[in-house]
């Protein structure tokens, strides 16, 4: 994040009480929104990712890899 400024509120919100309402309502109302959704998607498409390749059988994963542009084991 190249805005320093709402990096510290951002910090400084996770440090206080309720810290993801606060995280929530300054991230809504800053120009980095989007970034943050997009940041927040990829990683739970990764989270999944790997839960899959440690825990789905074979024959599941194989099923998977052939959708496009949803599935691709590294």
């Amino acid at each position: 994040m190249k805005d320093i400024k709402l990096q510290k509120r951002l910090v400084y919100a996770l440090e206080n009480r309720k810290p993801f309402a606060h995280f929530k309502r300054i991230i809504d109302d800053s120009a980095e929104r989007q970034n943050w959704f997009d940041f927040k998607d990829n990683d739970y498409a990764e989270i999944a990712k790997k839960w899959l390749e440690e825990n789905a059988p074979e024959k599941f994963l194989e099923k998977i890899r052939t959708l496009p542009a949803v599935f691709k084991a590294e």
